[in-house]
């Protein structure tokens, strides 16, 4: 199939057939790919993977959106987390702070 390509394109280009050779040969791994894209197993395995992406992606752009909205208030909870243990606080304690501030805001029982 590459060869046919180039051929035709050397040709359009007005390229001689011993230009096209060398260009042919220049391309071994493009060749190869080529060849292996039209592999028939390689076929049923691409048409695999876009069928499954074609289901993935609404949950991929709903994880996205999740990821949009949660994201900043994920980062939000980060930052006060260090800043307390910066500030001297154990782990835990930055937790727990981290905990009783959010359950008092979202108005969520502390445990």
């Amino acid at each position: 199939m590459l060869d046919w390509l180039i051929g035709i394109a050397g040709h359009l280009a007005g390229l001689s057939g011993a230009q096209i050779a060398r260009i042919e040969r220049a391309l071994p791994a493009t060749s190869r790919l080529i060849a292996l894209a039209n592999d028939p197993k390689t076929r049923q395995l691409l048409d695999e993977a876009q069928a499954l992406y074609a289901r993935a992606q609404p949950l991929i752009e709903e994880a996205t959106q999740e990821w949009m909205t949660v994201g900043p208030a994920l980062q939000i909870v980060v930052d006060a987390l260090a800043k307390r243990v910066a500030t001297g606080a154990t782990r835990a304690q930055a937790v727990d702070h981290v905990r009783l501030t959010l359950a008092h805001h979202l108005e969520v029982p502390a445990p």
